[in-house]
Parts: structure tokens; C-alpha cells; sequence
């Protein structure tokens, strides 16, 4: 529990800083390595969700086991192939940068189990307190459901920071495991 509170405390630290706002995403380029799988079973492919307090998560899988978009649960909105967004944020000079590094699906027919592995090589949020950079990774891995339409996971998520100047301890590590459960969206 006191891990959900700090995602979510995270999360409320961006909304609070940058706002939570549509269409406020800019594509960032950078050069990344597209990772795939093998292929995915078509019960598989499209869009899966999750969501606990404030922690929004979402993967949209193509049938090649490439994930075509998904939604961070601090970045937000993300096309892996762009490599990550540009946030402004909604009072003067706050901003946020999010760089994807390779991202991955994998499934093992055997045993149903999925794992996605998301990968954010860089970050940097800029706020009126200061400023937060660092990077991180998140492991999303769990078994389907026989009915394939929802997915229980363990989330493992890493982050370093390179430099934060709102938090107390810059060489902070945190980690963590939460479970999620994921369902499968109607949408494509």
C-alpha cells in the first residue's frame, strides 16, 4: 500500500505541477531501439488497461508483439516508434520531457503468462520548486485469464534519480512491486 501511495504521490506532483491536460503532448525524437516478440495470439492483441487511486496504465499490442502505444503512469500518452513526449506544463517556464527507451511485449503459450517491459531512458520535470531527472523501468508480468479478457499482474518499477532538487536524498533508488490487474478494452 504505502508504494501505491507514493506512485500516486508522484503522480499528483506532475498533475499538481504540469496539470492534467489533453492534447498537451509533443512528440520527442530520439534514436531507440524498437524491440518485438514472437507473435502475439489475436486474443492478445489491443488494448489493455489498468488503473488503481491515480496510477493510470495502458498497452496497445500489435499482433507482432510491439506495443503500438501506451498511456505512463507518469509520462502519459506515448507512441514508442516517436520515442517520448514533450509535457508543457500550465504556469510559466514548467515543462516535462520523457524519453522511451526499448519496450517489449513477450507471451509463453504454455503457461499464459505475458510480461511487457517498459523502459523510460531519460525524464526531466521542470516545476516552480525545481527540477526532477532521472530514469526508470517497469516490468509488468502475469498471467491471462482463460477468457483472455483480463490480465493479473505484479509490477516491479525501478527509478534513479540523476538529479532532484524537491526531493531530500537525489541518489534515491526506489522500487517496488504492486499487483494491478488489467483488463481488455473494446477499443482498438
Amino acid at each position: 500500500m504505502r508504494r501505491i501511495v507514493f506512485f500516486a504521490g508522484c503522480c499528483i506532483l506532475v498533475c499538481g505541477f504540469l496539470g492534467c491536460q489533453e492534447g498537451g503532448n509533443v512528440k520527442v525524437s530520439a534514436e531507440r531501439k524498437i524491440e518485438t516478440g514472437a507473435e502475439l495470439p489475436e486474443f492478445l492483441v489491443g488494448v489493455w488497461k489498468a488503473q488503481v487511486e491515480l496510477v493510470h496504465w495502458s498497452f496497445n499490442l500489435e499482433r507482432d508483439g510491439t506495443i503500438a502505444q501506451l498511456t505512463h503512469a507518469f509520462g502519459g500518452e506515448m507512441v514508442p516508434d516517436e520515442g517520448g513526449v514533450y509535457v508543457e506544463g500550465v504556469t510559466p517556464e514548467t515543462y516535462a520531457v520523457f524519453v522511451l527507451g526499448p519496450c517489449k511485449s513477450e507471451y509463453d503459450t504454455n503457461t499464459r503468462e505475458l510480461s511487457v517491459d517498459i523502459v523510460l531512458d531519460y525524464y526531466s520535470m521542470t516545476t516552480p520548486e525545481g527540477e526532477v531527472k532521472g530514469k526508470g523501468r517497469d516490468l509488468f508480468k502475469g498471467i491471462v485469464s482463460e477468457d483472455g479478457k483480463s490480465w493479473k499482474v505484479r509490477w516491479t518499477s525501478e527509478g534513479w534519480l540523476e538529479t532532484a532538487e524537491l526531493l531530500a536524498d537525489p541518489n534515491a533508488i526506489v522500487d517496488g512491486t504492486v499487483e494491478l490487474v488489467f483488463t481488455r478494452s473494446a477499443e482498438k
